[in-house]
């Protein structure tokens, strides 16, 4: 009996340090510890790292962003127009209007590859904010692997508005965030479970979200089942994370439950292919396809 194949992409967000930051890490030093332990735990596992980072952290780690790619794993933007220094538009995305996003992108884009020497083809939004503008702009920007749905959320101040967004990996919809289309830019959604919605957040495979037993073993095999009853052509697990989590302190719930996660994945390679993924190589298996 042949085993169905279903990818695994661990993903992390960079935003800028500082106290005053609700999403990134107390300072710099934090930041980096705690993202260099997670690269080496996901990898422990035997999985490929995405890091998605605003240009500013890049910038201020760039010898550990080269390590990333040359060891399997992919580094793409985190778009969080707030962080960028002189920037104009600092609204979240998508309350902006088209041509202002393509604005925020633009600067966003010629910031990270001045630190990183190439170009970002990736990239996520801080709190996956969105319009039905974003992916079209994301699209004509160059961009061709996304991870910004995240279906069943619903959160009005951060503009990230994802009920009934399409659950699985599709080429975007140039006019509608929710919807399948045509753009030659992959969408790779969150793995959540949209039915049901706490503080309009959806349960997500976020790392540092309970215990591994209570909250992700049953989301993952929920999900497992719901995609493959659905006929989903290319099953995903997406966890979710950022460097706020301090992956460097091995006594700590998220180290702990990172690593735990190693086991869960463990127990289900007697049913699934657990195909480790970032969204370039996912995007090379659905072109392929």
């Amino acid at each position: 009996m042949n085993r169905r194949s279903v990818h695994v992409l661990f993903t992390i967000d960079c935003e800028p340090a500082g106290r005053t930051s609700q999403l990134g890490p107390s300072d710099w030093d934090v930041g980096v510890r705690a993202l260099d332990a997670f690269l080496t735990t996901v990898r422990n596992a035997g999985f490929e790292p995405t890091v998605f980072a605003a240009p500013e952290v890049v910038d201020a780690h760039a010898v550990l962003f080269e390590e990333v790619p040359s060891a399997g794993g992919e580094v793409g933007l985190l778009l969080s127009p707030g962080s960028l220094r002189d920037a104009r538009h600092r609204a979240h995305v998508g309350a902006l209007r088209a041509e202002q996003q393509a604005e925020v992108v633009r600067h966003a884009v010629d910031r990270f590859a001045d630190a990183y020497g190439r170009r970002p083809l990736s990239v996520r939004t801080t709190h996956f904010s969105a319009s039905d503008d974003t992916f079209a702009v994301l699209a004509d920007a160059g961009f061709l692997q996304s991870s910004i749905s995240n279906p069943g959320r619903m959160v009005p101040k951060y503009h990230a508005r994802w009920d009934g967004a399409v659950s699985g990996p599709h080429y975007a919809h140039a006019a509608d965030r929710l919807a399948a289309g045509t753009l030659p830019l992959l969408e790779i959604p969150v793995t959540t479970d949209s039915t049901q919605r706490r503080d309009g957040i959806a349960p997500e495979l976020r790392i540092e979200n309970g215990t591994v037993n209570e909250w992700h073993a049953p989301l993952v095999r929920a999900q497992l089942e719901r995609q493959f009853a659905s006929d989903e052509p290319w099953p995903t697990l997406v966890f979710v994370t950022t460097t706020r989590q301090p992956f460097h302190d091995r006594t700590s719930r998220v180290r702990q439950t990172a690593e735990a996660l190693a086991d869960l994945l463990d127990s289900l390679e007697a049913d699934f292919d657990l195909v480790p993924a970032t969204p370039s190589r996912l995007h090379a298996t659905v072109a392929s396809a």
